[in-house]
């Protein structure tokens, strides 16, 4: 029943509509606990929220601008807070390239062919030192035993993410 509620609705609601065809393959679950990495703007958490609502949102952002702005826009949210870092697979800091194209900045080197590729300039704007932090670290920060969705969209260092959080993947569900 509540499926056919969520159908019914994607045909009144544009935007639940378009949460719903971006994230129907998600599996069936309840998601009390979820970590967004590399939020960026909070496209993902917006259209998350529309779907679900979990106790615990962490957004994680290593550009600090956008994680000022996405503290500011999810100020008056229940249980979603914001992380100024990168993952990796260390914790402390590192350089971290922003590229003119903000949303393919990253902790690694962009190839220079991308621009070419992508036909968008995606050179290296500026970089600035952040810190980092490994999935255990954020875990234990925010007081969380276990994830039920760890979205991951952080440019290639995904590996990072995933090595120094060995000792937790037994903990994440989706």
């Amino acid at each position: 029943m509540a499926r056919l509620g969520q159908q019914i609705r994607s045909l009144l609601d544009k935007k639940y509509r378009r949460a719903f065809r971006n994230l129907r393959h998600l599996p069936r679950l309840e998601y009390r606990f979820v970590i967004d990495g590399g939020a960026n703007r909070g496209s993902f958490t917006d259209a998350f929220l529309q779907l679900h609502r979990p106790e615990r949102l962490i957004l994680v952002e290593a550009i600090p601008d956008l994680a000022e702005k996405l503290r500011a826009k999810y100020a008056g949210k229940s249980g979603v807070s914001v992380v100024s870092a990168a993952l990796s697979d260390k914790n402390g800091e590192a350089h971290f390239e922003i590229n003119r194209s903000e949303a393919s900045s990253s902790l690694l080197p962009i190839n220079p062919r991308n621009t070419a590729w992508f036909n968008r300039d995606l050179s290296v704007a500026r970089t600035v030192q952040v810190p980092t932090m490994t999935l255990p670290a954020l875990m234990e920060e925010q007081g969380m035993r276990t994830i039920d969705l760890l979205k991951l969209d952080i440019q290639g260092a995904e590996r990072f993410v995933l090595t120094g959080g060995k000792a937790v993947l037994d903990r994440v569900r989706v």
